[in-house]
């Protein structure tokens, strides 16, 4: 089993970033199957927006991450 943990975080304050959900969410794309259309990574999103990201959502993701027996781990941020 392959996972993935990709953020992407535009709501900084006070100046928002923008580029960063709709790279996390290409990167999801983009890893979450081959191109012959396979599965590849079971991929997690975390966006903000919608999403508020504070530090324990973070933690608590990454724990999540790598609490399961897994071939590969890719944290993108």
């Amino acid at each position: 089993m392959r996972k993935a943990l990709l953020v992407g975080i535009d709501a900084y304050a006070p100046v928002p970033l923008k580029g960063c959900v709709a790279d996390a969410t290409r990167m999801g794309a983009l890893l979450g199957q081959h191109y012959n259309k396979q599965e590849n990574f079971d991929c997690e999103l975390l966006l903000s927006p919608p999403k508020r990201i504070t530090r324990p959502v973070l933690r608590k993701a990454l724990r999540d991450l790598w609490a399961t027996d897994t071939d590969v781990t890719l944290f993108y941020f």
